[in-house]
């Protein structure tokens, strides 16, 4: 039976630094499934790797061979090609029987699409406050006034990811979610779209924009089935991005 692996590899641009990759995981019989090249950042390429061979010593092995200047994380789940995950996404999106199961599907496409533990979807009323429409049940809502960094990307119509390393939401948020990682992207003018990441692998700058990417499709495909984005703004101070945050209105923080 052949043993699978997904991971991602971070690993400086240079000519022949995949084929490098290449030769030691030939060496230990460990074929490439399927590459996806997930970001172009500066001298660092972003890869993640779907991984086979006999076993998964064999594959540990193969890893172990790479040169130190290599970083390599693993996941614990396996996703399919991320442009099948978007177009699967969208027609779930578009063909769901309900609003409630738009939204559902909306939250689960940028959670496979993401790689991430879940997807949220949370709206913004005239109060200033973010409801969820679509994640954890029991997800409380958001007052104006708690922290909640996810605001920065409602607010600035963009996208963004983070590290949590401080308080970044009420207390009973953090506590359902656990992440080391959160990106989140606008939903339109009036929704949020997020999606946490329990295993500490950062956030890529190519997944902040496939994130924002999939928002804009995704509000398009709500807004055609008789979504309409509400008249309420946010009003109020607005949390600021912790250090190596990626945002795409600016360079990643350092």
């Amino acid at each position: 039976m052949t043993a699978f692996r997904s991971v991602r590899i971070r690993m400086p641009d240079r000519p022949g630094a995949l084929s490098a990759i290449s030769t030691s995981l030939a060496a230990h019989g460990v074929n490439i499934v399927r590459l996806d090249v997930v970001s172009h950042e500066g001298a660092v390429v972003v890869d993640d790797l779907h991984l086979g061979a006999q076993t998964q010593e064999d594959i540990g092995a193969a890893l172990a061979s790479f040169r130190p200047e290599v970083e390599v994380r693993n996941f614990d789940t396996m996703t399919t090609d991320p442009v099948l995950e978007l177009a699967t996404a969208l027609t779930s999106i578009s063909r769901a029987l309900t609003p409630t199961l738009a939204l559902a599907a909306v939250a689960e496409g940028a959670r496979r699409l993401l790689r991430g533990n879940m997807g949220i979807v949370m709206r913004l009323n005239s109060d200033s406050s973010l409801e969820p429409e679509s994640g954890p049940a029991g997800l409380p809502v958001v007052h104006p006034g708690e922290p909640f960094t996810p605001r920065w990307a409602l607010v600035n119509e963009s996208a963004a990811a983070f590290p949590v390393v401080d308080v970044w939401a009420p207390d009973e948020y953090q506590r359902q979610l656990g992440p080391s990682w959160v990106t989140c992207t606008a939903l339109g003018t009036s929704r949020l779209l997020i999606v946490p990441r329990r295993l500490n692998i950062a956030f890529s700058g190519g997944e902040v924009q496939r994130l924002l990417a999939y928002g804009e499709a995704a509000a398009a495909v709500l807004h055609a089935r008789g979504f309409s984005a509400s008249d309420a703004m946010h009003s109020g101070p607005v949390d600021e991005l912790p250090a190596r945050s990626i945002t795409l209105l600016e360079a990643p923080a350092a």
